[in-house]
């Protein structure tokens, strides 16, 4: 949900790249009451409100906020709908911070004393407009920048698969789930006897425990073959160039 009660250059802009994100669904409402109600009956994760003087706050760089109301029922909407908005409003702080500071430096020069208004708004306008140009262009071509690559200079990036990150992480934790299971049937050996009469058996302690933990150890293996395998056939997880090594890492 998005309420606009500011309705001037600043809130207009915010709520234009609000309605831009092709991954939320926006709707407007005319006041703020409408859009809570909308929260509160869980029909929307969330509503922006742009305040009344939010542009003028900025012209005259005052605190200024906008709200973002949340359903707690829809938390991680919430919280992705809250961080969006950081994102949304860092480039509108910026823009005001420089135009007060483009205000403040002909104020305090004396350059444009005398002139009309609109001549100081134009003036204001142009000083703005090349800044933000070359501040765009510092940002397509930066002066300094990262490159990382791998141990054979080739440029280095990171899986885009989300089951890249996903399928490892789950492996390893199925993989200690079992070091409960281990524990726990050596405790219901010992309290039935049978862990006793193993042990006065002609079979060394090292070849009982290596024995058992040999079986379990193929379960993990399985399990890996089984999640990296449905995962890269059914989802085009990749698994590297290098079969060795991956067999190397899971073992």
């Amino acid at each position: 949900g998005l309420v606009d009660e500011d309705a001037e250059i600043f809130g207009t802009e915010v709520a234009k790249a609000v309605q831009a994100i092709d991954e939320l669904d926006v709707e407007l409402f005319g006041t703020v009451a409408a859009a809570e109600a909308q929260v509160a009956e869980g029909e929307l994760a969330a509503a922006i409100i742009i305040p009344a003087g939010f542009s003028q706050k900025i012209d005259t760089y005052e605190p200024t906020q906008v709200q973002v109301i949340v359903d707690p029922a829809q938390e991680v909407a919430a919280g992705i709908i809250s961080g969006i908005m950081n994102q949304v409003l860092s480039e509108v702080q910026v823009v005001g911070e420089i135009s007060y500071g483009i205000r403040s430096v002909f104020a305090e020069s004396g350059v444009l004393e005398g002139a009309s208004p609109e001549v100081q708004r134009a003036a204001e306008a142009q000083s703005l407009g090349a800044i933000m140009t070359q501040l765009q262009a510092m940002r397509l071509n930066p002066t300094i920048t990262v490159r990382s690559e791998d141990l054979a200079g080739v440029a280095a990036s990171g899986p885009v698969n989300v089951f890249a990150y996903i399928v490892p992480n789950f492996t390893v934790m199925f993989s200690f789930f079992l070091v409960g299971v281990v524990a726990a049937t050596l405790l219901r050996e010992k309290e039935e006897g049978s862990f006793r009469r193993l042990i006065a058996a002609p079979i060394p302690r090292a070849t009982i425990i290596a024995g058992k933990m040999l079986a379990y150890m193929l379960i993990v293996v399985l399990q890996v073959v089984v999640l990296f395998g449905v995962a890269s056939f059914a989802f085009d997880m990749p698994l590297g160039d290098s079969p060795l090594g991956l067999v190397l890492l899971s073992t």
